[in-house]
């Protein structure tokens, strides 16, 4: 969802600048260099933002992950076989 606001943050900052280009640029080629080059800068940060929440939600998946904490709390149990109790409280 994020993803999405950033998206729409980038397309309405390039549309802005080809909105320029095009009302300052007398010859037509420059204007296709510069949007060519714009559409390059959009397509370059939309995976730039993509490969960010990517990596920014792989991160909190592991790092929220307990399962190495599990391993962790039965190798200590393992040190200590006598403190686990198997008979059921009174």
């Amino acid at each position: 969802m994020f993803n999405t606001f950033a998206h729409t943050g980038v397309d309405a900052i390039q549309t802005a600048k080809k909105q320029i280009v095009e009302t300052l640029s007398p010859n037509e080629q420059v204007k296709k260099i510069a949007t060519d080059f714009v559409d390059a800068q959009t397509q370059y940060t939309k995976s730039a933002i993509d490969a960010g929440f990517k990596a920014m939600t792989s991160i909190g998946e592991l790092v929220t992950d307990r399962t190495p904490y599990v391993k962790l709390m039965e190798q200590i149990q393992s040190f200590f076989p006598t403190a686990s109790s198997t008979k059921k409280a009174k």
